[in-house]
């Protein structure tokens, strides 16, 4: 923002500098006159032109139309004026001034008037952090603060030793009493300024021709009343200082200093070769400066380190500076910095809410949400990671009413939308889960996360085939959206289509080896009996990360397929003392105690499993456990307390044939043959050929022929 700011700027800057030229050009005495008159009117109608453009780059562009009207009266018709003073008499031939005068005049009035129209009537909304001297309660804070900031902007120009891309809060101090020592340069800016205005008027009295302008009063113009929108004297502005305002009023810097240099020329002729050298390592110094200055702005790393190392005291530079850290990954050194962006400044919202984002102490977490919202009662980014942090602690309702809130106070929040879309998801809602997502994809139809969590959603819900599609989508609109690929794989993975899945982790896996990648490349291996190479990925990640307890528990299934399952049952455990509520670490230690026949055992893991599986909203998973805790129920002989968990699966997946073959033959064993006839009939509708069906069906044909001979 501050980069394409800064052009707007130059821009401005240079249509500015047009417009002035273009003016000051056009304008000419004619012998026995004393009022300069318009040479070409198309010249003066595109120097207006030029100012109108200067205004919509820049606000402050505006200020070259009074500029111009003030160089026109006191420089171009300087002896039409002195003669109307001394007068007191309008002459007539100051009527082409006049006009120029109303004709500039009503450019600037309807410009004043359409920027009031653009913005509905109002000023721009600014924080206490952009421009703390302005939200100071206290006359005399506002009145010492607002000089000394103007001496700043000077001293800038004079010494440019300390830029930095943004000055908030903390950059520089208030000045909040008569006594504090920065009172004094205030005191010198004004004595310069008193004695510049002395030496114009006491010129401007003296001389009564147009053909030598007065330096002093174009400098005046150009750096002094160039700066007044930056002032703070109309309107508030949203910075302390802002170097980008200086493009303009430097340009009046730059004359003071040439005319400075030329009358020491003049006077000391006898060392005009000594002042050219001197000024010339002067500008050597400047474009040296310059060019490490530019070196800064390479990029965001480089940018906010040097806002850091320039503005220590500036709350602002750190919370960027911890942005570009947690981007990076380095999540302790950002918390670091937004501790310290916090401790400069404790009312900066954003910062407790970005700390938040990155803290594992959820209760620490939460209190900075919190006391972002204490500070902005709407900030969305706060409602949006609060609402998440509680829904998972189990706190759906408030969790629901925080998001919901955060899509009223906007309803284009893409983020705001998603993330309800997936709580009503996990609540299965599902209807107002996908009214959710597709007005998210509406509102950035070329956004690849919104369709990446769209599938995320849809592999919820069980639609596996869509989610794939969705993923693909995503990572087809970013082409470096690792996850996307990750998690269309994982989707491949769950209907089979396993040569696929393993060409899109090829491709993700161009983009960096993640252990996300790389572990889901390790599970397809194992599915499509490539042991060995998967044994060799999961390897590979516990080599780099030791502790990753999903790629631990995906090890201990290849581990357990090899045939070593005591050793899977000890790194299963192992997981579980790191993480006791790794849900798919339960449910795969039930399947290894059950092969170890150790049921009872594993009945204890596998519904600690569900009871957090069914707070997950993922049915697929849910459906197989139920079926899994109707095995172990069934191989321990308690067949009614199996009938409740087959039915559950059924529930879920009515076309789950293993479940309804179970029920079919408990219902057989128990007697009960009309409802096991009802089951087995029901899988050979989904199977015709399941042969475990159709023999079991004869059994109980040939029950019913000998029961009826009897």
């Amino acid at each position: 923002v501050t980069g394409l700011v800064g052009r707007a700027e130059v821009l401005s800057a240079l249509l500015f500098m047009f417009s002035f030229i273009l003016y000051a050009k056009n304008l000419r005495i004619r012998k026995f006159e004393h009022f300069a008159r318009v040479e070409s009117v198309p010249i003066f109608l595109v120097s207006i032109v030029c100012g109108i453009l200067a205004m919509l780059c820049k606000e402050q562009g505006i200020m070259v139309l009074p500029v111009c009207m003030l160089y026109d009266v006191f420089i171009c018709c300087k002896p039409g004026v002195i003669q109307c003073l001394r007068d007191k008499n309008l002459s007539k031939g100051c009527l082409p001034l006049v006009k120029r005068l109303l004709v500039t005049t009503l450019v600037i009035f309807f410009l004043l008037l359409f920027r009031w129209w653009i913005m509905n009537g109002q000023l721009p909304l600014f924080q206490h952090q952009d421009n703390p001297a302005s939200f100071s309660p206290y006359l005399v804070t506002r009145c010492l603060s607002y000089p000394y900031i103007w001496f700043y902007n000077i001293f800038i120009l004079l010494f440019p030793s300390t830029l930095c891309y943004d000055w908030q809060v903390g950059s520089i101090p208030l000045v909040e009493t008569i006594f504090d020592p920065r009172n004094l340069a205030t005191l010198f800016l004004l004595m310069v300024t008193t004695l510049f205005a002395l030496k114009w008027i006491s010129s401007f009295k003296k001389s009564n021709t147009c053909h030598h302008p007065d330096v002093i009063f174009i400098v005046f113009l150009f750096s002094i009343l160039s700066f007044v929108p930056a002032s703070n004297l109309i309107f508030r502005v949203g910075f302390v200082i802002a170097e980008r305002t200086l493009y303009i009023p430097s340009t009046g810097y730059c004359i003071l200093v040439a005319h400075g240099i030329c009358l020491l020329v003049e006077r000391f002729i006898k060392y005009r070769h000594f002042i050219v050298a001197i000024t010339l390592f002067l500008l050597i110094l400047l474009l040296c400066k310059t060019w490490t200055q530019n070196k800064v702005w390479n990029s965001r790393e480089t940018l906010f380190k040097s806002g850091v190392r320039k503005l220590p005291n500036n709350a602002k530079v750190h919370y960027n500076y911890a942005n570009l850290l947690k981007d990076k990954g380095h999540i302790e050194d950002a918390i670091h910095e937004y501790r310290l962006a916090i401790r400069l400044y404790p009312d900066h919202a954003s910062s407790h809410n970005n700390l938040g984002t990155i803290l594992n102490n959820t209760t620490e977490a939460i209190y900075h949400f919190e006391k972002a919202l204490e500070i902005l009662p709407h900030h969305q980014g706060a409602l949006i990671n609060l609402g998440a942090r509680k829904f998972k602690l189990g706190n759906q309702e408030d969790s629901v009413r925080m998001l919901q809130k955060a899509v009223e106070i906007d309803p284009h929040n893409v983020e705001a939308l998603m993330t309800l879309g997936s709580m009503m998801a996990e609540l299965n809602r599902w209807k107002e889960a996908e009214h959710l997502y597709s007005r998210a994809i509406t509102e950035k139809p070329d956004f690849a996360e919104v369709y990446h969590n769209y599938g995320t959603y849809l592999h919820l819900k069980g639609d596996i085939e869509e989610a794939v599609h969705y993923y693909q989508l995503a990572y087809s609109l970013d082409s470096q959206f690792s996850v996307s690929m990750v998690n269309a794989a994982r989707g491949l993975r769950q209907i089979g289509r396993l040569n696929e899945a393993v060409s899109i982790l090829d491709r993700a896996l161009l983009l960096g080896r993640s252990s996300e990648a790389l572990d889901m490349l390790g599970l397809v291996y194992y599915q499509m009996g490539r042991y060995s190479e998967s044994v060799r990925l999961f390897e590979e990640i516990l080599g780099d990360n030791p502790n990753n307890t999903d790629v631990m528990t995906h090890y201990a299934q290849v581990v357990a397929n090899n045939g070593d399952v005591i050793k899977a049952e000890h790194i299963l455990h192992d997981v579980l003392h790191r993480s006791p509520n790794h849900t798919e670490a339960l449910h795969f230690l039930a399947n290894v105690l059950g092969q170890l026949q150790r049921h009872q055992e594993a009945l204890v893991y596998l519904e600690q499993a569900i009871t957090l599986q069914e707070h997950s909203g993922d049915n697929g998973e849910l459906e197989n456990m139920y079926f899994q805790h109707g095995n172990h129920l069934k191989d321990l002989k308690q067949y009614d307390e199996a009938l409740i968990s087959y039915q559950k699966t059924i529930k879920l997946n009515p076309k789950k044939t293993k479940a309804l073959l179970n029920l079919g033959a408990i219902f057989h064993l128990k007697g009960d043959f009309q409802l096991a006839v009802r089951y087995y009939e029901e899988v050979i509708r989904i199977e015709p050929n399941n042969k475990i069906a159709l023999k079991n069906m004869e059994k109980l044909q040939n029950i019913g022929k000998n029961s009826q001979v009897t």
